[in-house]
């Protein structure tokens, strides 16, 4: 028999995966809004506050199904380009890495460990923070193997444009985040 703590545990992982799914379907939209190409090697990525644990990915689409897995679930913030956009609010990096990536992604506090063992290893990022007045609440990452896929100005007008509506979509969500996102926004047990 089952007990009430796994069910419990069960309901949060179902919730957190419908979540999931859910970011997706909206943040491949904006993908396709943006006009990938099927074959280019970009991704979108969408992270949460989860207060002292750190960001936590809920949403991730990629042209190719080699970049859809999530590797960290949980990252740091004080680490990557997620961690200086959830610092600075915007990152934006247009011919990134290059020949000698571990030695440039250094620079955003990464481990040459989890550097080396990254799946894309993008040549153009940005990273955007979402913020709601004066709560910040995820960051929304892009990034492609093509070196300059976009300008700055262009990728920043378009991913401050999605995150009006990510804002609205991410507060709706808030009371049925699983926990322990949920207690950071003050949530009753599930």
């Amino acid at each position: 028999m089952q007990s009430r703590a796994d069910r419990a545990q069960e309901l949060e992982d179902t919730i957190a995966e419908n979540i999931s799914e859910i970011m997706n379907g909206i943040i491949a939209g904006f993908g396709q809004q943006l006009g990938w190409a099927p074959n280019e090697n970009s991704r979108l990525s969408l992270y949460v506050d989860n207060g002292a644990e750190g960001l936590v990915s809920i949403g991730r689409v990629a042209t190719s199904p080699n970049h859809r897995a999530v590797g960290r679930k949980v990252l740091p913030k004080d680490q990557g380009c997620v961690g200086q956009a959830w610092a600075e609010a915007w990152v934006y990096e247009g011919e990134f890495g290059g020949a000698d990536y571990a030695t440039h992604a250094s620079h955003f506090g990464m481990p040459e460990a989890i550097v080396n063992g990254l799946s894309l290893q993008p040549r153009c990022l940005a990273a955007l923070r979402i913020d709601d007045g004066p709560e910040s609440l995820a960051v929304l990452v892009f990034e492609s193997a093509q070196p300059n896929r976009f300008n700055e100005p262009k990728i920043k007008k378009e991913m401050i444009a999605f995150s009006g509506y990510l804002t609205g979509t991410l507060k709706t969500l808030a009371p049925h985040l699983p926990k322990p996102l949920a207690e950071a926004e003050g949530e009753e047990e599930l």
